[in-house]
């Protein structure tokens, strides 16, 4: 059965700048491509789930977005990582505007992703399968979901919380983990 990384995107695989959506600001962590290549070559499937509340805020358009999450892509495919799916909520319950000013189940700590991603792909195997992030509403989002998939937080800080199974300071390390 199918073994998946759940990947964030900001702060996780690209540095965060605040609300990324510029090509211009593209730019990967330090061995996120080496890392990615080696957990593809132990069969891993990859999927990108995001909050992108600065959608929902106005300040920048789900075009953006698509062109920047293409462009991270692209450059994956260049360096043979495949990208099975991507997911993003562009909703924010309080500071949303229009059509966009709600809660909705897509929006991590909500696990609203990752039912779509079994709605749209199938089932895969929970126990083999891992979530990285850089926030606890990430993992908090994993564990919702199936409290089988482990978790990975990246921080420079140290957080003992519940949802997080194992955290380190580089996306490199989580090789140390994922065996």
């Amino acid at each position: 059965m199918k073994k998946v990384i759940f990947l964030d995107r900001d702060g996780t695989l690209n540095i965060d700048k605040g609300y990324t959506h510029l090509i211009k600001d593209y730019k990967l962590f330090d061995g996120v491509i080496e890392a990615l290549d080696t957990l593809s070559k132990r069969g891993y499937t990859f999927v990108i789930m995001t909050n992108q509340s600065g959608i929902g805020r106005g300040y920048f358009t789900e075009d953006d977005f698509f062109k920047f999450i293409n462009h991270m892509i692209v450059d994956f495919k260049k360096n043979n990582i495949d990208i099975e799916a991507f997911y993003f909520s562009p909703y924010h319950e309080k500071n949303g505007i229009g059509k966009y000013k709600k809660k909705d189940a897509s929006r991590k700590p909500d696990c609203g992703m990752y039912d779509a991603y079994v709605k749209e792909y199938g089932d895969f195997s929970f126990e083999n399968s891992w979530s990285i992030g850089d926030s606890l509403r990430d993992l908090q989002a994993t564990k919702k979901f199936n409290k089988e998939i482990k978790s990975i937080l990246i921080s420079l800080k140290k957080i003992d919380d519940a949802d997080i199974d194992y955290s380190v300071q580089s996306f490199l390390e989580v090789l140390n983990i994922i065996k």
